[in-house]
Order: C-alpha cells, then structure tokens, then sequence
C-alpha cells in the first residue's frame, strides 16, 4: 500500500512527498457518558469531540480523515446571563496520526455575548504533556463582532494571547451576498520556541498546504485576504497569504487557495479545493488540489 502512495503521511516513511497528514488508521472515534446536572448545566465524560470557540486553539481537524478527540471531563454552564463557561480536565488527545498523547491540564473558556457590538471570550489552557518538554500555558481573550451599515455588514475581530505572544487583526466587509476580509495573524517566535497551538485544527489557518502545521522557531507573520460568495449555489472562496518570520525578518513565501463547493438538497455535496505555496525561505513550492463528494443522512 505504501509503495504507492505519493504523499508524506508523516508515518509512511515517504519523506520526499509534500505533507498530507492522513494516516492509515481504525480507533475509536468518541465514545462518553453525558449526564444533565440542570437546565443551565451538562457534565460530560469519555472520548468525545470539542471545539472552542474558531477551533484556533482546540478543535477537532475535522478536514482530516482521522478526526482529533479528547479524553475529557466536561462541563458547561449557562447559569449567568449571556454567558456560557466551559471547563475541561484533559487526560489524552487522539490526534491525527493516530496517537494516544497523554496530555493533562485544565481548559477553561468563558464567552459573554450580551454586549450589542460582539461576544467577548476568556480563555485560559494549561498543558502538561507526557514525557517531553513540551508543555504550554496560553491566556487570551478575544472579541468578534458584526455591524450594520445601511446594506453593508462591518465585520471586526481581535485577538491576543500570552504563551510568548499571540495576535489576530481582521476587519472586512459583506454586501450583496460577497464578504471580504483582510486580516492579520502573529505567532511570535523567539529563535528558540515558536508560539504551539497543539490541539487547534492547524490545517484551517495559515494557508491549506499545510506548511506550517507548526510555528517555525523564529515564529510567523501571516497577512491574508479573503473573498466570498456564491453563484448559482456554488460557494466560492479565495484566501491570499503572505508568510514571514516574526524575529528574523525571513519571507517565507506565498499561498493562494481556492475552493468551490456545492450542496444538493440537504443530503448531498460536492466539492473542489485547491493549495498552491510559493515558497521563498521555507520548504519547497508546492500544489495540493483535492475533490470530494458526500451524502449526508
């Protein structure tokens, strides 16, 4: 089976291939016990999926063919008004590659959407992982929000977070159906360390060719663009990038992605995407395009 794959799993050993992080794999997917302590408050506990917030620090890669669940207690409370609090105890991920990481620590995320302008979120994420140095402490906050001018939607978000230092800028526009967002993205880095989002779903950001999966040491600058819409009821979507180094000052290139998708009645999709990275100081140029259909019941 190997022999004629044509891709770097990270796993097949075929290391002169472009990264596609699919590995063959069976394991059990989620299964938990979920228990409603009251109306405002559920308990869960098991294998299960959990996605915060714009899955940008926890999340469940669900673009891959083996998706990333936790081993976790979780709560979520809804007693405060315009507020939900949710607190996880983590044990392990089950991540895509299709390895049991023995990860521990609290994740604690708190959202208030009471105020008119956007939801205000806090979050706080501590990790011990086994076995390694690896270790991470992040804090954030972050604040998202839409507006209404007369017909044009004024769309704004901002970020930051400690761990060494993390910051989101995007401001865009929608009108007409079309929505365009110009943003801008720091994983900062320090020659040593780059900023570690270890249980996010990476291959969402920073460019779906997947070249930085993780922060290079002298961390990322990525600038992008992004436009929106539909014709015919195919959901068309462009992103721009532009890659730098934080600390060092490197380009590290560029990234245009494309996709096209279309849905058939409730049950059915189609659906095209397209990477393509010209690299400057990291890596190599590099051309991913993937199709896929789906029935959905």
């Amino acid at each position: 089976m190997v022999g004629r794959e044509r891709f770097n799993s990270t796993a097949n050993g075929l290391m002169q291939y472009p990264k596609v992080m699919d590995v063959e794999s069976s394991e059990l997917n989620q299964g938990f016990l979920s228990y409603k302590v009251s109306e405002e408050t559920i308990a869960t506990v098991g294998r299960q999926r959990i996605i915060f917030d714009n899955a940008r620090f926890v999340g469940n890669v669900g673009w891959r063919q083996n998706e990333q669940t936790f081993d976790v207690l979780m709560i979520t409370n809804k007693s405060l008004p315009s507020t939900e609090v949710k607190f996880a105890y983590l044990g392990a991920v089950n991540n895509i590659q299709a390895k049991h990481v023995g990860m521990k620590g609290p994740l604690l995320n708190v959202s208030y959407s009471g105020f008119s302008a956007g939801k205000l979120i806090g979050y706080s994420y501590m990790l011990d992982v086994d076995n390694s140095t690896a270790d991470t402490q992040t804090l954030g906050v972050r604040f998202s929000g839409k507006q209404m001018a007369g017909d044009v939607g004024l769309l704004y978000s901002a970020e930051f977070a400690t761990q060494n230092d993390y910051t989101l800028l995007e401001g865009g526009v929608a009108v007409a159906g079309v929505t365009a967002k110009v943003g801008y993205e720091l994983l900062s880095g320090d020659g040593t360390d780059g900023f570690a989002t270890p249980l996010a779903t990476k291959h969402a950001f920073n460019g779906w060719a997947d070249k930085f999966l993780g922060t290079p040491i002298n961390g990322l600058e990525d600038t992008y663009l992004s436009v929106m819409g539909k014709v015919a009821g195919i959901k068309l979507l462009g992103v721009y990038h532009r890659y730098s180094a934080d600390s060092s000052g490197a380009d590290y290139g560029t990234e245009m992605n494309l996709l096209a998708a279309k849905k058939f009645t409730k049950h059915y999709s189609v659906g095209v995407k397209y990477a393509s990275y010209d690299a400057d100081t990291v890596s190599v140029d590099t051309d991913k395009l993937w199709m896929w259909a789906q029935a959905s019941f």
